[in-house]
């Protein structure tokens, strides 16, 4: 029996909300394009709103979203994020049992995409090391499938499981300003992100824009389903 295509689902709201979308309990492999409608930090799954500053927060009107995977907290500005997640059930193609194969699934696909845009980057085959800083924000560390252009992240997965099956997250971030969770973490655990990975350079631009990045990841996929 043929495997149902790969339908393209395109889902607006809040980061919060695009976070809460419920995983399914049946049916095909999806892929959810998410289109937020602001600017937020999205937590880490072990990460609370006190660990931030609530007060800038409020003052810059960005969002303090919460969400069920990954370590550290993710700096999300609608602009300039590419946001795409692949919802598979056990048993298709997109689903692997061991995790690692999961996001190198997700990780090939999305350096290929880039690659059609002549952008190359290098593709993280190690499991991902937990540093205090990686705890913090989601650029400081690197994991399976996640991208890198001389070791600044610019692709970054994370991954929720059910009974059902896998939603694989994965985002680019086109002109550095994941960086700018630091400028909302609490004053004592910016020396640790300085100390980290190679930070991405807030204004630095990926080169091609956002829609060139949607429409190729999205190219990426269906045309592996052929």
């Amino acid at each position: 029996m043929t495997e149902p295509a790969l339908r393209v689902v395109r889902h607006v709201g809040t980061v919060d909300e695009l976070h809460a979308i419920p995983m399914p309990t049946e049916g095909s492999a999806e892929l959810w394009v998410m289109n937020p409608t602001g600017v937020a930090v999205a937590m880490g799954s072990s990460q609370r709103r006190e660990h931030f500053d609530l007060d800038r927060l409020r003052i810059d009107e960005v969002e303090l979203a919460a969400r069920r995977s990954g370590g550290g907290a993710v700096f999300i500005d609608p602009a300039v994020t590419v946001w795409i997640d692949v919802v598979a059930p056990r048993g298709s193609r997109w689903y692997a049992d061991e995790l690692a194969e999961n996001f190198l699934l997700v990780g090939r696909v999305w350096q290929r995409a880039l690659r059609s845009l002549g952008v190359e980057t290098e593709l993280g085959d190690t499991p991902a090391g937990r540093t205090a800083a990686s705890t913090l924000a989601c650029w400081a560390g690197l994991g399976w499938g996640e991208l890198t252009i001389a070791g600044v992240k610019v692709v970054g997965l994370s991954q929720r499981r059910t009974r059902w099956g896998s939603r694989v997250q994965a985002m680019a971030v086109l002109d550095g300003s994941s960086a700018r969770v630091a400028d909302y973490v609490l004053p004592a655990d910016l020396a640790v992100l300085r100390e980290a990975m190679p930070a991405p350079e807030p204004g630095r631009r990926l080169g091609p824009d956002r829609a060139a990045v949607e429409d190729a990841v999205v190219r990426s996929f269906v045309e592996a389903e052929s």
